[in-house]
């Protein structure tokens, strides 16, 4: 083969080998969910599987619980943070008072704490069926993961922090380490590390001592890789096809990139805003659609959502 050939065949496969690349980003546009009026930036936490947004607005010394409609327009919800919203839109966060859910008609209601404690200071997640995890404290006995059920009835886990409940019911959270907590409550350690998010097939995310980590349901642990040229990655969320979401690093201190693995564990990073340098995927729904946060040069952030 002469060199010229050689040459062509070289520069024929980089070329494949790019448009592949810029045909895997392409499938993802970004677009940003502005605050409210007044407010300098915005997290997306959460997305439901009709494409409702939930997470919160910031202005100097204050933040609000914001939820967006599928078109991007935020509605004030009145408290501080929302953290998730259930295919009902139902919505679960925080307000001044603590832990809370909003209705579907907006209306905020505290969730009481349990016996021994004295205070809930978070609702993380909500299911379908309307049961809520998160954590209580105060009184006697030191914070605990608690799960409220469609009633608001408070039950203690003797976890630390509840992070994510799936449709059947299983938690997951942390008790100290990753750990997730049966139909009965019965807790099950998965090792060191912290766990964030369950699927309806008892798929666990969240990171354990070699990274971003999936669990399947038997308890068998997969590091996740991070993108080419990092050096870690953290797992936030799973749909229930087994996509994941989370952030790619290339160091400590170092900037984050959101990241999209598909379900054979490739990573992707997701495109953010124009002139940003960094980023953070929070959620994805079951229709691939993804939220998180995209950063300026400068460390402003600005929710954003990919489709």
């Amino acid at each position: 083969m002469s060199a010229y050939s050689r040459w062509v065949g070289c520069t024929t496969l980089l070329a494949l080998l790019l448009g592949a690349a810029a045909a895997a980003e392409a499938q993802f546009t970004v677009s940003p969910l502005s605050p409210l009026p007044g407010d300098i930036s915005s997290v997306a936490h959460a997305i439901n599987p009709s494409g409702e947004v939930v997470g919160n607005s910031i202005r100097p010394g204050s933040s609000a619980a914001v939820i967006w409609d599928r078109d991007g327009t935020p509605t004030n919800l009145g408290g501080i943070l929302a953290f998730d919203i259930n295919p009902l839109g139902q919505i679960v966060g925080v307000s001044l008072g603590g832990a809370t859910i909003w209705d579907l008609d907006g209306t905020p209601t505290l969730l009481p704490p349990d016996p021994g404690h004295s205070f809930c200071t978070q609702a993380r997640a909500i299911n379908p069926r309307g049961e809520v995890v998160g954590s209580c404290i105060g009184g006697s006995i030191l914070g605990s993961a608690v799960v409220w059920d469609r009633d608001g009835t408070p039950t203690n886990l003797g976890g630390i922090l509840a992070f994510g409940i799936n449709p059947r019911g299983q938690i997951v959270g942390i008790s100290p380490g990753a750990t997730i907590w049966d139909l009965d409550g019965t807790p099950t350690s998965l090792g060191s590390g912290i766990a964030f998010d369950i699927n309806p097939r008892g798929e666990v995310v969240g990171g354990g001592p070699g990274g971003a980590t999936i669990w399947d349901p038997d308890g068998t642990q997969t590091v996740l890789p991070p993108l080419p040229g990092d050096t870690s990655a953290s797992a936030l969320a799973i749909n229930p096809r087994g996509e994941v979401v989370g952030t790619s690093h290339f160091g400590p201190g170092s900037t984050s990139t959101p990241v999209v693995w598909d379900l054979d564990g490739t990573p992707m990073g997701l495109p953010l805003l124009p002139g940003d340098v960094g980023g953070q995927a929070r959620n994805i729904n079951p229709r691939g659609e993804i939220v998180g946060l995209s950063t300026s040069p400068g460390g402003a952030v600005t929710a954003v959502v990919w489709r």
